[in-house]
């Protein structure tokens, strides 16, 4: 239990400690063996009784043969009535208590005969022999009130009827009226006597009726309290005043009455007969008191005082049969004088044992007694023959209060202002010390005391486990607060966790030793206790969730059902579980069952206290009037050793389908299964058979290998490249039980070499300064199952010269890297090849080789030209532009721009023709219209990274009509020859064609017709002329002619003839 969980000690108090020294009689041992040897249905009633004496609670019935001993009422449901020999006390037969009538208001002892009856129907038994005497049903309509040894009495409508076996049905009538006797609305009590006379009280009168003919006999209007006949009288205590007993003839002739002084109020009568009357009283609700009264002259005396009884009855004969409990068991006694009796049952009662355990190997009692002098003692256990005392335990005197007993340990404190101080008495030695709020106290049977360790937070982060008796620490425990810790012979259990599973760990070494499942789930936040007895551990998560677990794993753990985890203060025993059950009204019982066979369980009481268990294998609770009982419960089967009924199973072993290297491990699960129908655990897989078949590649496979025997679940088998190989299995567990063989399970190592291939290798971007480049070797392989390592070689050779050598680095070969880098210089060529390896040892081919060159220089570009230059055209053209480059190895892409001028302006920035990043293309096209220029430039990039500068600008123009020229001078408008052409005449020295606005630019192309008679057109930028053309020829026709000065112009061009007519059709200017 947790330390905040422990009991507060007593304080300082001058309280004794009794200890009882002795063994269980050889007598009492017999009895509880044969109590063992016959169990009663549904548990029985088994208090420790007196050796020679019959244990008897209270006396239901009694004649001159036989009396029955009746369980008290308040027991629950389950215990027995016992019919005893009147004479010796023998045991004659059972009768079980009915589990639906726990009160037993059902059952009636008549005359040798006992009814059981409900309102509706009753049956007789022979009360020695249990031979059914008769049965019957009450008529349609009609209710049992009460019952007799032949018959019942019912009533219906008012009216009360006589019923008989025979199926007689009779209605009771005033034998003066001859009218039925009518009860009104409230119910009709039947009383019996011990003779023959039917007497019925119908609250108004008490009446005798005749059974054979139902006519009754008004005998008194007075109410009578347990009403008796004896002799043709009817006694009974009548509502008159203190202690008034009344005596009625049967035949209605009047009653007398006789009453004693002082009076008392709360007593009853019975009849003896011959002037004895015994009186009976219950004072408080205590035990009864009886005493013996005499009867003369019509008063009554009193010559003996109370004797203490559990129960008194009186024979037809008149003959008294008392019981008694004496505070270890009870007695009985047949007698016509009760001063006999008191003389009889007169027994040393012991001290209540209201916090009785046990010590050591369970001879020694201990018991708290409050009433003794201080000082503790030892008491020899002799029931009934009396006690010795002496005032120490082991030869060490014990003081203090009892707090605790665990083995041969006594713990008993004394608390002063500030500390209380423990000791730890033991035979031989004792040791004191001062203890905490925190200390969980002995553990272990007494061996460990186990302290709690405050950590710096205020709450105890770590136990303390100490030997008991000479204080050394054997283990400080961590302690994780959601966990429940226990303190056994060598070891500590902690948990439950949420899946419910409990760890034992070594306090030697503190290591983890194993695990055992409880069955329950445990949520951290539902509170969970943790105890042990012997080798049984209880589990208890919140009220309802608690269960047994063995920890020897024989038994699988018993998960408590709700009719056990219900009891009060439910306890855990070496080999039981013991707890208190209470019904509504508060009558308790003890109920113990046993954890091996829990269909095997007793029930004891009635208990005023709750149950305790003493030591591990006795059980203490205080009776009804406060009496010790002590249960040995004998009868408690014994653990058996491992049984395991079931053989292992295995799974089939899990190979590998195609292994990548020739030593193939081989997995299986083994299951020892748990039998459903029986409450033992499976023993475990101890170990396992394993055999295996080999085939090399190509091969059949072999014979079965001998078996092998191993205790772990995988074995590896060496396999030759392209064999096969196949694994099968059969456990065997711990108690040598061999299972059966499993399925094969089959695999096969790789045989087929793997597949490398290199990727192209990539240069560096840039030479280092020493002219050489880094070059890194990309390669990648496929396989059946895997690569494991690769081969790499290479050449670098000269431009020109034959491929040389292969050169094989070693930490080339066998490598698991998927690259390589070799550093090379400008000019050479590199060459790579690869081949991979499996795990099975299989190794591929070469991959073809991959080349590359290490490039030194950027680009050369060997054409770069747009064309046309300058193109005719009214509306629109197109300048296409084409370019290439060379390289020492290869161009791998070209950049491409473009920049535009429009009529009248300069050439714009330059832009990226669409497309024309990183292209492959050597030709480009771009559309342009009249009077505008569009020049390209590109640039060149290598496979090292390597790129040129841009070329130059490479530009063309579309003409302008020449009717765009402004006019002066004569200069006009007109058809050319062929009338498809408009086109601009001069006709003298003072006609000019002039462009609408300046512009800058190096030349200026027009087209211009020649011929015979044409002049000579000089060009103006400006005031400035920039060129001269003649355009004098023998042959006639339209020609292009480009005016290209020195340097760059400004200004308006302009066009002018020296006198002969000239003809312009379209002009530009190159900006």
């Amino acid at each position: 239990m947790r330390a905040s969980q422990r009991p507060s000690r007593p304080c300082a108090a001058a309280v004794s400690l009794v200890l009882v020294v002795g063994a269980l009689t050889a007598a009492t041992a017999t009895a509880a063996q044969s109590a063992a040897a016959d169990p009663i249905d549904q548990g029985d009633l088994y208090p420790l009784v007196v050796p020679g004496t019959v244990g008897v609670s209270e006396v239901a019935y009694a004649d001159d043969s036989m009396f029955v001993d009746s369980d008290d009422p308040r027991l629950p449901a389950g215990s027995v009535y016992e019919v005893r020999d009147t004479a010796t006390g023998t045991l004659l037969r059972t009768i079980p208590r009915d589990p639906a009538d726990p009160y037993e208001q059902g059952v009636a002892f008549r005359h040798g005969v006992v009814v059981h009856w409900d309102e509706t129907h009753a049956t007789a038994d022979d009360l020695r022999t249990g031979e059914r005497l008769w049965s019957l049903t009450a008529p349609g309509g009609e209710t049992i009130r009460f019952v007799r040894d032949d018959g019942v009495v019912t009533s219906a409508g008012g009216q009360v009827h006589v019923v008989t076996p025979d199926g007689a049905d009779i209605v009771v009538t005033d034998g003066t009226s001859a009218r039925p006797i009518e009860t009104d609305v409230h119910p009709v009590e039947v009383r019996t006597p011990d003779g023959d006379e039917l007497v019925l009280d119908s609250g108004s009168a008490t009446w005798t009726v005749d059974p054979d003919t139902g006519v009754a006999t008004k005998v008194t209007t007075v109410n009578l309290f347990q009403p008796v006949v004896r002799d043709g009288v009817l006694y009974g205590s009548a509502a008159l005043g203190p202690a008034t007993l009344a005596q009625c003839p049967l035949d209605g002739s009047g009653c007398t009455f006789a009453s004693r002084a002082p009076g008392d109020t709360d007593s009853w009568f019975d009849v003896l007969g011959a002037g004895k009357i015994v009186e009976i009283r219950s004072p408080n609700g205590s035990a009864r008191q009886v005493r013996l009264l005499t009867l003369a002259d019509g008063a009554l005396s009193h010559p003996t005082d109370w004797v203490t009884l559990a129960g008194v009855r009186i024979t037809p004969s008149g003959t008294l049969v008392v019981s008694r409990d004496d505070g270890n068991g009870g007695t009985y006694a047949t007698t016509t004088d009760l001063s006999t009796v008191t003389d009889l049952v007169r027994v040393a009662s012991p001290t209540v044992l209201a916090s009785a355990t046990w010590l050591g190997s369970d001879d020694v009692l201990v018991v708290q007694d409050a009433g003794a002098a201080p000082g503790p003692y030892l008491w020899a256990r002799g029931w009934g023959a009396g006690y010795a005392f002496a005032p120490s335990w082991g030869g060490q005197t014990l003081d203090g209060t009892l707090t605790a007993v665990a083995g041969q340990v006594v713990e008993t404190t004394v608390t002063s202002y500030r500390t209380t101080t423990a000791t730890l008495t033991w035979p031989g030695g004792s040791r004191s010390f001062d203890t905490s709020f925190w200390d969980l106290g002995l553990e272990a049977d007494g061996r460990y005391w186990v302290r709690g360790v405050l950590g710096p937070e205020g709450g105890v982060d770590f136990l303390d486990v100490s030997d008991a008796r000479t204080g050394d620490l054997v283990r400080r425990i961590a302690w994780d607060q959601r966990d429940e810790i226990v303190v056994t012979d060598g070891a500590w259990w902690a948990g439950p966790d949420a899946s419910g599973v409990l760890r034992r760990y070594s306090l030697a070494t503190g290591a983890q030793t194993g695990t055992l499942a409880s069955g329950l789930t445990c949520l951290p936040s539902v509170r969970h206790e943790l105890t042990v007895a012997g080798r049984w551990l209880l589990v208890t998560c919140g009220t309802e969730n608690a269960a047994v677990v063995d920890t020897d794993g024989v038994y699988r753990p018993w998960r408590l059902p709700t009719s056990v985890t219900s009891l009060a203060d439910l306890r855990l025993g070496d080999g039981f579980v013991v707890g208190t059950r209470s019904d509504h009204a508060g009558h308790a019982a003890v109920e113990l069952t046993s954890v091996v066979d829990p269909a095997q369980h007793r029930i004891y009481g009635p208990v005023r206290s709750q149950a305790s268990v003493l030591g591990t294998r006795r059980v203490r609770y205080t009776d009804d009037h406060d009496r010790a009982r002590v249960v040995t419960p004998t009868w408690l089967p014994a653990p058996v050793a491992a049984t395991d009924r079931t053989a292992p199973t295995v799974t089939t072993p899990r190979v590998p389908a195609l292994s990548a290297t020739t030593s193939i491990t081989a997995t299986w699960t083994g299951v020892d299964p748990v039998d459903p129908t029986d409450r033992f655990l499976p023993s475990g897989v101890a170990a396992y058979d394993v055999q295996h078949q080999v085939a090399a590649r190509g091969a059949s496979l072999g014979a079965w290998s001998a078996p092998v025997r191993v205790a772990t679940n995988r074995t590896t088998v060496s396999v030759p490249a392209g064999g096969r190989v196949c694994v099968r299995v059969r456990a065997i567990d711990r108690v040598g039980t061999v299972g059966a063989w499993s399925a094969a399970g089959c695999g096969a190592v790789d045989g087929t070499a793997p597949r490398a291939s290199m990727s192209e290798p990539l240069s560096a971007l840039a030479l280092a300064r020493d002219g050489r480049a880094a070059i890194r070797a990309l390669y990648s392989g496929t396989d059946d199952v895997a690569v494991a390592s690769y081969d790499v070689r290479y050449t670098a050779t000269p431009p020109g010269s034959a491929t040389g050598p292969w050169v094989y680095p070693g930490s080339w070969q066998a490598t698991t890297a998927a690259n390589r880098t070799l550093s090379v210089a400008a000019g050479r060529r590199a060459c790579f090849a690869v081949r991979a390896r499996d795990a099975a040892g299989n190794v591929g081919a070469w991959s073809p080789s991959r080349c590359t060159y290490v490039d030194g220089e950027a680009p050369r570009f060997t054409t770069a030209t747009a064309s046309p230059r300058f193109a005719a055209s009214a509306t629109a053209g197109t300048v296409t532009f084409r370019y290439r480059a060379a390289d020492d190895d290869r161009v791998s892409t070209y950049d491409v721009q473009y920049r535009t001028a429009s009529k009248d302006s300069a050439l714009g920035d330059w832009h990226w023709l669409p497309g024309g990043r990183l292209t492959t293309d050597t030709t480009a096209h771009r559309a342009i219209t009249p009077g505008h220029e569009l020049c390209f430039r590109a640039r060149a990039r290598d496979y090292a990274g390597h790129t040129s500068a841009w070329t130059g600008s490479h530009c063309g123009n579309v003409d302008r009509s020449a009717t765009s020229l402004t006019r002066s001078g004569g200069a006009r408008v007109a058809w050319d020859s062929t009338e498809t052409h408009r086109v601009v005449l001069l006709g003298g020295t003072a006609a000019k064609a002039a462009a609408p606005h300046a512009v800058a630019g190096h030349a200026v192309s027009f087209v211009a017709r020649t011929g015979p008679g044409q002049g000579t057109v000089k060009v103006y930028a400006g005031k400035h002329v920039i060129g001269s053309v003649t355009l004098t020829s023998r042959t006639s026709g339209w020609k292009r002619f480009t005016v290209r000065p020195s340097q760059t112009f400004s200004g308006t061009v302009a066009f002018r003839t020296t006198g002969r007519t000239v003809q312009i059709r379209g002009w530009s200017v190159a900006r």
